[in-house]
This record gives structure tokens, sequence and C-alpha cells, in this order.
């Protein structure tokens, strides 16, 4: 006569246990497991879930809050239990409004779960949820590190997401990510100024000639954008250079790249300094570029 407990094994670390402890099993950090839960293939977890032994739920980022490696669910239609996540932590509460609800607000993730307990492999949106929070660790990082260059790993598409961009400037923002070489990341980093720190970026592109065009952006709608040029073999050390600008303590260097002050022209030739650019119309923006791109 068949069991009704029978030995299965775990998808994810192999080890061979009963059914009935499977599910307490893949919630709990098993010394086996990796720290992030590698996928199962959906036709393997059919053979060792019932449909009945779980139930979904939707729930939306303002049920979800922060404590330390462990998510918290408010207001759910279902009482869930704190759910393990390596990583996160409270500091991730603060950034709420900005992050979360403004640009995720809205979107419902569908989760699993046994008797109030996640199913994190079951969950249809788990790997979705996760991925919002992984970036929303690099964007707190960014904000609050003293390093002030974290979030290197951020793709052009993920921009939006990472900067609360204004809708005055959000026009630029995509031209410039559309313009972004595949072979460049783009660059967070916090400008070092009178007011502080501001949050800026870098983007690069190719001209038809070859060389790099490095766009530094701020995300304040009365900064202008401003540009280098480098070549190819020089492009690693000009690079540090300009960044070291942007990171410096110098007074008004945005002033002295515009030009008037006693040290412009050893400012500007060593960071190879070619011009700037205003956002008072998106087409006159776009056709200076054109130009750059299409002459150098």
């Amino acid at each position: 006569m068949p069991s009704n407990n029978p030995i299965i094994t775990c998808p994810v670390c192999q080890l061979p246990l009963k059914k009935s402890v499977l599910g307490l099993h893949l919630l709990k950090a098993h010394p086996r497991h990796k720290p992030k839960i590698t996928p199962v293939d959906p036709h393997q977890a059919s053979l060792v879930f019932q449909e009945d032994d779980t139930e979904n739920t939707y729930v939306l980022w303002e049920n979800i809050w922060f404590e330390k490696d462990k998510l918290i669910f408010k207001n759910t239609k279902c009482s869930f239990k704190p759910t393990p996540l390596k990583g996160v932590h409270k500091g991730l509460d603060l950034i709420r409004e900005e992050y979360f609800l403004r640009i995720h607000g809205r979107i419902p993730y569908r989760l699993s779960h046994i008797k109030g307990t996640i199913d994190q492999v079951r969950s249809r949106d788990w790997g979705k949820m996760t991925s919002v929070i992984e970036l929303a660790i690099q964007k707190l990082e960014f904000k609050t590190s003293k390093y002030s260059k974290i979030g290197r790993g951020i793709t052009k598409q993920q921009i939006g997401d990472f900067f609360s961009v204004s809708k005055e400037k959000e026009c630029y923002f995509k031209y410039l990510a559309e313009l972004q070489g595949d072979v460049f990341p783009v660059i967070p980093i916090l400008e070092i100024n009178s007011a502080g720190k501001e949050e800026s970026i870098i983007f690069r592109f190719l001209t038809k000639k070859g060389n790099v065009v490095v766009v530094w952006e701020n995300m304040n709608d009365k900064r202008a954008s401003h540009l280098f040029l480098t070549d190819i073999e020089n492009h690693s050390a000009k690079m540090m250079d300009i960044e070291s600008l942007i990171l410096s303590n110098l007074p008004e260097k945005r002033a002295v790249l515009h030009g008037g002050y006693t040290n412009s022209s050893t400012v500007k030739n060593q960071v190879k300094y070619l011009r700037n650019i205003t956002h008072s119309s998106l087409d006159e923006y776009k056709s200076k570029v054109e130009n750059i791109v299409a002459y150098y």
C-alpha cells in the first residue's frame, strides 16, 4: 500500500525528506541552500506540490515593510508571517514614498502561501518583487554612502527607477539613454557642491569617428549638461579625472567649466571638456548632440 507521506527530494538542495515537511524546509535557511533561491522548473515543482497545498494572494508595496533580513506584511487579506529575505533592513522604509510607492505603488504581486507562510518557490511574482528590492538597496546605498558611486550595476532601462527625474528633464534622460552605448554602463554619481550632495549620472556614447562623448547630467532642472570628449585609448584615465572632479570639493566647479575663472582652462584641459548644453528645447538639444556625434 503506497505511503501517504512519501520520501521526495528537495528541488533546491537535493536533500531527501518527507513530502509533508517540504514546505517548511524550503522556508528555512538550510545550510545546503544557496543564499538566493534557485528557480524551480515548473514541471519539477508540479511533481512535489499539490495545487491545494497553497493559496494565492495579491499584495501591494503599501502592504510591505522591512526589518533586518525579513519582510513584514501589514493589512493584507491574509495574515502573513514575517518572511526571511537576507540583505533587507529597516532603512528601506526611508525610500517608500520616492521609490516603492511612486514607481511600483499600484503593481500587484501574486504570492503563494501555506497557512500564512509565504512559499517563495511557488510564488509567481516572488522574483519580480525581490528584483525591485535589490535595486532599492542600491538606491539607498547610493543616497547615503560616502563613496558616492554605488549603483554601477543599473541598466539604462532602470534609470527612471533609480532616480527621481522631473517631467521637465525626463525627455532628455530618455534621449541620452537611447544614445548610451551598450559597452558602457551608466554611472550614478553624487555631485559634491555648495548645496551638499546632488544626484547625477554619467552617460557615454561613441561618435562617428569612434571617440567617446561623456555627458554629465544632474537631476536638478536648472543644471546644464556638461560634455567631455576622449578617445578610446585614454578613456579610462579621463573617466577617473572626470569622476574626481565631480566628487571633489572644488568650489563652483560648474561655473569653472562654464569659463571665466582663472583656473578654468587648467581644469577643462585636464578633463577634456567639450561644452555645455542647456535644456531649453529638446529639439535644439538633440541637434547639438547629433552635430557633436557627426563631427567628432
